[in-house]
């Protein structure tokens, strides 16, 4: 006995490489033509080579020397439990356990992974950039933003930005595209929030056109207290965006 491994393609011009796969498989037979009478009579009289006279929609064979592994690969039964709905089923080859187990766990059907993904997904302790952690739930709607703080614990130097997103994922950001906190190494740097910033519709509309507004105004502020510009890492200065009220001193910073 032997095993051959054989693929039934259909002529296609209309892709990249003239074809489509409909189907594979590895079979076991005592010779070479008694495997392709076999092939033969579960999908039909088709040859075993292409032609160049073949056009779109006509189909053929091709047919190679296999050997256990690769049996096993498309025929082993593998027992598994789905992890939602408990049942037993059978996977018939290696090649399709992929659709019926992830990382997450086991499952039958479509619909229980889907089930899987939402359960793990809901008990993942990993924030995502929607996830602002430590505001108070009367505040999260009228969330503006970060005011944060990196500093470099040898030179001293500070760069002070905002970010709308949790301030792990800007800080993140800067490391990998900038070299402006002159850093050996992560561990030279010290990561801060100085303020969050909240815009209260009621007390800063006044002031302030919108969370995005206020939020610049803060930035400005703590660049220009800080001295980041002259004796830190920033750049420039907004000046239009500069506090120069009274009430926006540092006291107001730490309210």
């Amino acid at each position: 006995m032997a095993y051959y491994f054989y693929r039934l393609f259909e002529v296609d011009m209309n892709t990249l490489i003239g074809k489509k796969l409909i189907t594979d498989d590895v079979i076991i037979s005592d010779n070479r033509e008694t495997a392709k009478q076999l092939i033969i009579n579960k999908h039909g009289n088709y040859p075993f080579r292409k032609t160049k006279m073949m056009i779109s929609g006509e189909r053929y064979y091709y047919l190679s020397d296999s050997n256990e592994y690769w049996y096993k690969y498309h025929h082993e039964e593998y027992k598994m439990k789905c992890d939602i709905c408990g049942k037993v089923f059978t996977v018939i080859g290696e090649k399709n356990l992929y659709n019926h187990q992830n990382k997450y766990g086991s499952y039958c059907s479509s619909t229980c992974r889907d089930e899987l993904i939402n359960k793990i997904r809901s008990n993942d302790p990993w924030i995502d950039e929607n996830d602002h952690l430590g505001i108070p739930k009367d505040n999260e709607n009228n969330l503006a933003g970060y005011i944060y703080r990196i500093t470099n614990k040898h030179t001293l130097k500070s760069y002070i930005g905002k970010t709308i997103k949790p301030p792990l994922f800007r800080w993140w950001q800067h490391l990998k595209v900038s070299n402006k906190f002159e850093q050996y190494n992560l561990s030279d740097l010290v990561f801060e929030v100085l303020e969050i910033v909240i815009f209260d519709e009621k007390s800063d509309g006044k002031k302030y056109s919108s969370k995005d507004d206020k939020l610049a105004h803060r930035e400005m502020f703590y660049i220009t207290h800080n001295q980041t510009v002259d004796e830190g890492l920033n750049k420039m200065i907004e000046t239009s965006k500069i506090e120069t009220q009274l009430s926006l001193k540092l006291e107001e910073c730490e309210r």
